[in-house]
């Protein structure tokens, strides 16, 4: 996980299994407020993961995804539509 500096604030771990999912954690501290998680595909399709969740006091956060891993280009963790950080996955 990079902010929007490029900074290296976290990790995200991904597995492809029967359910696949994804689990990120991030270094704090991180503001207090409402965050979204989405992955958007390599043929860019758009999926909301998490709404309204606050990070700030758990710094992780992990669920099943309904795409396989190889299909996810980036993980993006927006507050009010505004990226605040994002993972790049590598293409297989």
């Amino acid at each position: 996980m990079q902010d929007v500096a490029g900074t290296r604030r976290g990790a995200l771990f991904a597995y492809q299994g029967q359910p696949a999912w994804v689990f990120l954690t991030v270094r704090g501290p991180v503001a207090a407020g409402e965050y979204t998680i989405e992955i958007i595909t390599r043929a860019r399709v758009r999926y909301r993961l998490a709404d309204r969740l606050d990070l700030s006091g758990t710094l992780s956060w992990g669920a099943t995804i309904p795409v396989a891993v190889h299909e996810i280009s980036v993980l993006r963790v927006t507050q009010n539509g505004r990226l605040i950080f994002s993972a790049l996955l590598p293409a297989h």
